[in-house]
């Protein structure tokens, strides 16, 4: 179901300032983290294609990959764009039924490499060929700010292993379907309509034709729409849309194969942990827990987020973007910076004010030291 996904100020152990893994395109930037751009699939696949179907359980697998061989962890990986879809095989050819997709939503979209595109600015709806008789129907979010609408919560990669956001994704593709207007007579059945219904039928079936209505405000899109569905059912229209909303949902159960799911050691044994809180998906055994363990007298902690931090540096005082991520890691100095720069600007401001009586005796003694540290330090 999953397929492409884009990813920001991702942790992970590549050398080069950019690199194709698998099918999968990785740039370092300014802050020497990578943004990640690719398919999944592919990369679950090798790099060698992704017509083949991908379940959760293939998913699932990809994911302990990443972290395996290139240290990505998906827990703190931010995504911005995700891919998600599903393989249709139909008994007619993939090319009718893309042309028997008329409107989506009351939009008669584009046409590229014999596929029908409709672009939104949050997100793509595409309907496109595999192979004769295979389609494929896709969502693409760009924005976010989509699947917040459907009450989908998606922020990190490993968010996409969440049942409830893949649950959520199959709806909206059968929600998609359900949106479309989908006109399939078999051409047999159109020759022997007359004249008259032949040049109804055309029109009917060119979405120009719906985008002239829709313009039209003198015209009523709904009330047209109704005559065209008692029009093909008249004439012989078929099931086409029920048909693939079967397959659809059909296909969603198959690739969502929660049940299937083995227990998956994610972690590598040597850093399976991250600021001592195991990762949702893990399954660490009581021997990799025992070599985490730190006694009370050695424990440091983050000054920031209070979290123990393993490993620690010499006078290292916050957890390390190299295991958080830079964002992460950037809010938990933050958390001490924000405060101390708050109190001290609140004590410049009001001491700059002209008084005939100093303020200073009534300022807090705690907030007092914090400002004086400042006027020392600049």
């Amino acid at each position: 179901m999953i397929d492409g996904v884009r990813a920001y100020q991702v942790q992970a152990s590549i050398e080069e300032d950019y690199a194709k893994i698998d099918g999968i395109n990785f740039r370092r930037d300014k802050f020497g983290s990578f943004t990640m751009d690719g398919s999944l699939h592919r990369y679950h696949n090798k790099g060698k294609g992704n017509a083949d179907d991908y379940r959760f359980t293939d998913l699932k697998e990809t994911m302990k990959r990443l972290y395996n061989e290139l240290e990505i962890n998906p827990e703190i990986t931010r995504i911005s764009r995700v891919e998600f879809g599903v393989n249709i095989i139909l008994p007619i050819n993939a090319k009718i039924v893309v042309r028997s997709v008329i409107l989506f939503r009351h939009k008669e979209g584009g046409i590229e490499d014999g596929g029908r595109y409709f672009t939104f600015a949050d997100y793509l709806f595409k309907v496109y060929p595999k192979n004769d008789n295979i389609i494929r129907v896709e969502f693409k979010v760009r924005n976010f700010r989509h699947l917040k609408q459907k009450k989908i919560h998606v922020r990190s990669l490993d968010d996409l292993l969440n049942k409830d956001v893949l649950n959520g994704f199959k709806k909206i593709l059968i929600d998609a379907i359900e949106d479309c207007m989908i006109i399939y007579v078999p051409e047999k059945v159109v020759k022997k309509l007359s004249d008259k219904d032949r040049r109804r039928y055309a029109e009917y079936t060119n979405p120009l034709y719906w985008a002239e209505i829709n313009e039209n405000k003198s015209k009523n899109l709904s009330r047209e729409k109704r005559r065209c569905d008692e029009f093909i059912n008249s004439i012989g229209g078929t099931d086409l849309k029920d048909e693939l909303l079967i397959q659809i949902r059909d296909k969603c159960d198959y690739l969502l194969n929660y049940s299937d799911l083995k227990s998956v050691e994610f972690f590598k044994e040597n850093n399976q942990q991250m600021n001592n809180r195991v990762s949702s998906f893990s399954s660490l055994d009581n021997s990799m827990k025992n070599t985490t363990t730190t006694t009370k007298e050695n424990v440091i902690r983050c000054a920031g987020c209070g979290a123990i931090i393993n490993n620690p540096r010499k006078g290292q005082r916050y957890c390390s973007a190299k295991v958080i991520g830079y964002e992460n890691a950037h809010r938990c100095r933050n958390n001490i910076s924000n405060a101390k720069n708050n109190i001290q600007r609140s004590i410049r401001n009001v001491l700059s004010i002209p008084l005939m009586f100093d303020l200073r005796d009534i300022i807090e003694k705690e907030k007092y030291n914090i400002w004086k540290l400042y006027e020392k330090n600049y």
